[in-house]
This record gives C-alpha cells, structure tokens and sequence, in this order.
C-alpha cells in the first residue's frame, strides 16, 4: 500500500491520502471508507493485497490507479514478447475498402482478459485458428506460443496489418506460423478454420456476410467449428444464422462479454477468476439471449 510516498502492507488509517492521477481532481483520495481498511485487517499477507487490489478494481474513484496499472502491465507484456500492441485511441480506425463500411475502431484485447478463456480454447496441434480483424495481432501472438497447426489474421488496415506482420516475425517464444492476410473479411479465405475469433471487429451486416462464408466452407469441408464472439453486441446475427449453437458464456460484473459458438454443441471446460459468472448451455433447451446475467 502506497502512504505518504512509503510502500507498506499495514491498515492505513482513516483520513490517509494515496496520489491517484495527474489531474488536481484525481491527485488524492481520502481512505474515509473502513471497507478498504478491512482488506489489510484479516488474512494473511497475500489474501490481503488481493482483496485490497479487488476493491481498488471496483471503486470508482481508484479507477485511474486500476487503469494506470493496467497500462504498466499491458507494457511489460509487450516487453517481454517482443511485440508493441499498444492502443493509440486517436489514429486507429480502419482503413480500407469494406463491403458494408461497418469496421470499428482498433482495440486489443487485455491480457489479463487472455488468461481469463485460454484453457476454452483448447487448442490441439490440429487446430487452424484465424483471428478476424487482429490488429497489431497481440492475440494470434498469444496462441502461436501454442503449439497448433498455423494462426492466421485477417486485417482490413494495412498499417495495422504491417505492424501484426512484423509483430509475429519478431515474437519470443513462438511455436506455430503466423500469417497475416490484409483484405476484407468478406473477401478474404477462410477455408480451413476450426477455431474463428472476432473481437467485435465489425456491424451485423459484415458479421453475417462473414458467418455466411464460414458455413459455407463447412458444408464443403465438414469440420468441428468454434467460434468465440468477445464484446459481443450483434450476437442475434449468431443465434439466426441456423448453425450455430452456443455452448457457453462469459460474464464478467454481471454483463456477457464473451460468447463461445459452434457447429456441433462443440463442449468446453472453464477456468473462472474473480468476479466473473460463467455457464455452460444445453443446446437442447431456450436460453436468455438478453445481455443481463440472471446467474
């Protein structure tokens, strides 16, 4: 725990002031609130910084230091494999010749999040994975250290497609090929998947146009396909596409964030971490498709 400037791992006491930010707004807090006290009174060492670290995550006003923390992790990660993939809110929105003209802004997803659905994928040494709409590639990053068959990206800018290219060229730790493929992904080949991620890449009308051409290439090369949809707001696009099932989904402080789809009922194992709801559906039975969980 930060006091006065002197890390320290004992109770702070009432009216103690932590620096938070930059800003005079954010520069200070008041430990005012005997909940935060409480992490540091009971357990033993470790337990205590995770609960205190929990509730810093939570409360709205340590948020800056939550995100501050984030980005220094983000940082080291991208430090220790080599690669910068980094957000750079104020240039990255696509660019490129589109079908539907419905890309989204670049973002890349947090590695802390990784951690939280690596053990869904299961990854064999079988598995074709595409990233659609990889960015700088930090997640074909992250599943090339695996042992699969290849990773490929599909990215609709081609600055950003020359940083993923570059990115997996240079990644420490690799063990499977990386290709990245600059297109739109209504053009672009996706014939040999068995696992397709889209991190919110793109509006319905692409999702659709792009769901269309995977089921087609089922059809021709039947397969077990999976499909993980993260911030997934045009989900109805899966549930009418008439292939696909879901098997599971995420939650994270009450919202679904992920969504894990497939051809066959495709069953998966899960790896919850804190504040995070998780369930398993039968493929059998209607679920809630709202975006509230009522776990």
């Amino acid at each position: 725990m930060y006091r006065s400037g002197v890390v320290t791992d004992s109770p702070p006491r009432l009216g103690t002031t932590i620096p938070i930010g930059s800003s005079p707004a954010e520069s200070m807090v008041r430990l005012e609130d005997t909940e935060l006290i409480e992490q540091f009174e009971t357990g033993d060492r470790g337990s205590r910084f995770k609960r205190a670290a929990d509730y810093i995550l939570h409360h709205e006003m340590l948020k800056p230091l939550a995100r501050f923390a984030r980005s220094i992790e983000e940082r080291y990660i991208d430090w220790r494999l080599n690669i910068e993939t980094k957000l750079d809110v104020d240039r990255y929105h696509p660019s490129g010749k589109m079908l539907y003209e419905d890309a989204v802004f670049y973002s890349a997803l947090r590695y802390a999040r990784y951690r939280h659905i690596e053990q869904l994928l299961e990854l064999t040494s079988e598995d074709v994975v595409y990233d659609v709409g990889c960015g700088k590639g930090r997640l074909l990053c992250l599943i090339a250290q695996r042992p699969v068959k290849k990773v490929i990206g599909i990215e609709l800018d081609e600055e950003l497609s020359n940083i993923a290219t570059r990115n997996a060229a240079r990644l420490n730790g690799k063990l499977s090929p990386i290709k990245i493929v600059c297109a739109d992904a209504c053009d672009a080949s996706l014939d040999d998947g068995t696992l397709y991620i889209f991190y919110n890449p793109f509006g319905p009308e692409t999702m659709k146009h792009v769901l269309g051409r995977i089921r087609n290439t089922h059809i021709e090369n039947p397969r077990d396909i999976r499909i993980m949809y993260f911030n997934p707001e045009h989900e109805g696009v899966f549930s009418d596409s008439g292939w696909l099932i879901k098997s599971y989904e995420h939650f994270s402080s009450g919202w679904r964030d992920m969504s894990l789809w497939s051809s066959d009922g495709f069953s998966t194992q899960s790896q919850n971490g804190p504040s995070v709801e998780s369930r398993f559906l039968d493929p059998s039975e209607p679920h809630d498709q709202s975006s509230k969980s009522n776990l």
